[in-house]
């Protein structure tokens, strides 16, 4: 099996993230309940995509890229995220964003601003619609002579995963290291990503580890998640 240092990654976050027991739900819950706290991991407001960033931006410029493009709601972290490790490494990034009745400049879009990003709204409900024009916005980019990296919603592909393989391998391990091996792991599941590097890392490195998702609409993110474990574990 390939280990991580096999892959490019550029160090981004802020690792390893921490991990605790919650001594009040745990007594509440009669169960020992831990959380890793990856809202810390150190970029802009933090959060999870930053761990798949280090993997994806790290594809990218091996590839000779200087632009990322991404997607996600008005509001959506992971395009906030993009847009602040490319300010880091000194990329360019464009986001295009589902407006969907944005009608004022706030949270997030703000921070898009500062750090410089090349915000584009579609006034869809259709990632069909978004991902068009992410591409013919690549064709304006390699018109001017740069090369475009484009990331799906969530960072959600098999390199984007890995970075949540490594992330289980951390907790796993995290966990022994306080005497603990973990018979659930419970994450949410929004594009995918995260879900499926999750259940793949306990499958390498804890085989008793269960895994579970939560997500608004199971029956559509069963595939999804699916097929983003097998595709990762084929990089492995």
């Amino acid at each position: 099996m390939k280990q991580f240092s096999d892959f490019p990654r550029v160090s981004l976050g802020i690792l390893p993230t921490p991990l605790y027991r919650l001594p009040n739900i745990s007594e509440a819950m009669g169960k020992n309940i831990y959380i890793k706290r990856d809202d810390m991991t150190g970029v802009a407001l933090g959060g999870n995509k930053v761990r798949k960033l280090e993997f994806l931006i790290a594809d990218a410029m091996a590839q000779g890229c200087d632009y990322m493009l991404t997607t996600g709601g008005a509001q959506s972290n992971h395009a906030m995220l993009t847009a602040a490790c490319c300010d880091r490494l000194g990329l360019g990034s464009v986001l295009v964003l589902k407006k969907r009745g944005v009608w004022q400049k706030l949270g997030n879009q703000i921070i898009n601003d500062l750090l410089g990003a090349d915000v584009r709204f579609v006034d869809t409900d259709d990632y069909a619609d978004v991902y068009a024009e992410m591409e013919r916005i690549c064709g304006e980019l390699r018109a001017k002579g740069h090369k475009p990296y484009c990331v799906p919603v969530g960072g959600s592909v098999p390199i984007g995963s890995l970075g949540y393989v490594n992330a289980a391998r951390e907790a796993i391990e995290q966990g022994a290291a306080l005497g603990v091996r973990f018979d659930d792991i419970i994450c949410c599941t929004g594009s995918g990503g995260t879900h499926a590097g999750m259940d793949l890392g306990a499958r390498i490195y804890s085989p008793k580890t269960r895994v579970t998702g939560i997500a608004v609409d199971d029956e559509r993110f069963r595939p999804i998640v699916r097929d983003l474990v097998n595709e990762t574990s084929k990089l492995l």
